[in-house]
Formats: C-alpha cells, structure tokens, sequence
C-alpha cells in the first residue's frame, strides 16, 4: 500500500510518533489537576489576600497559562522518548523528578504556606530544570525549548511571597474562615 504521508510513513508510524507527546502530556496535567484539587481552598481563602505585584496576572490566567505549560512540559518529554538517544532513559528519570518537585512546590506555597520549604525547592526544582536542559540537548532541541518556558511562573513568586504577613498565616486563615 502506497503512503499517504510525505517521507513515506504510513498512519500507524505517524500515529505513534505523537502517542508519547500525548501520554506524557496527559501525566503533566493529571499532576497539575491534582495539585489543584489539593490547593483549592487556599486559592480562595489565602491566596487573594496576599500582597501581589502590580504585574500579577488576573486569577483567570493561571489556569490557562498553566495548562498550556503543562502540555509543553508532556510533549518535551514525549518527543525525547521517541527519540533512540540512549541517554533518553536518564533524561526521563530527571523528568519524573522535576515534575514531583514541581508538584511539592505547590504544596509547600499553597498548602503548607512553608517560605523555607518553597524557597528549598524552588532551588532544587532549578536545578533539575538546568540538568533536564543539559541532558535534552543533544536528544531533542525543541525538548529544550519547551521546558524553557516553564520556570518563568514558578521563579517570580519566590521574592515576593517569601514573607507574608502574620495575620494570613495557616492557623489564622484556618481561625478566620470557621
């Protein structure tokens, strides 16, 4: 049977050729949906009563911005796995990591309310985000590109909610909103 695609691939190796992108898209936002169930409360009862730059997108945008950064975040990894590098099996483990940091990161800024545990894995998080750069590169450039995009969000809300007001700690908002 001729192929109906340039290259001559047939519908089942272009099929395959985005199965991965898509999984490991999916994984990104089961991740991201679960931190937001998780956080959901101090979302409405903490969160809007911080001190925000002026330059603080409106409460609309985050999950829109987020979703999409999740979904480069799957096809980043996605197009490194179908990749036959043999440096894809350890790029993948960094991956797996980061994205748990990732996740532990939410809890700690909106769960935990915990300055030195974002601020520890803040830290962590940039450097598997630099290890995943360094290790994607010669697998998949557009890997890297992608990922680029995401610490934009996460690295801007360190300086200024690594203090914040005793009135709006855990215990308080928890007395407040009984």
């Amino acid at each position: 049977m001729a192929s109906r695609y340039p290259g001559g691939t047939n519908s089942r190796n272009v099929t395959m050729k985005y199965k991965q992108p898509i999984l490991w898209a999916a994984l990104c936002l089961a991740v991201g949906m679960a931190a937001g169930a998780l956080q959901a409360d101090s979302l409405k009862e903490w969160y809007p009563y911080l001190n925000k730059p002026g330059l603080t997108p409106p409460d609309w945008a985050f999950p829109v911005a987020w979703t999409i950064l999740y979904v480069l975040m799957g096809f980043s990894i996605g197009l490194a796995r179908n990749s036959s590098h043999p440096g894809r099996k350890a790029l993948t483990g960094v991956f797996l990591a980061q994205l748990a940091v990732n996740f532990l990161w939410s809890m700690a800024f909106f769960v935990m309310r915990s300055p030195a545990a974002r601020l520890g894995l803040i830290s962590v998080l940039f450097l598997l985000l630099l290890i995943y750069a360094w290790k994607s590169r010669p697998i998949n450039r557009i890997s890297v590109s992608f990922r680029a995009l995401y610490p934009l969000g996460r690295f801007r809300l360190v300086p200024q909610f690594f203090h914040f007001p005793p009135e709006l700690t855990h215990d308080t908002m928890r007395t407040v909103h009984k």
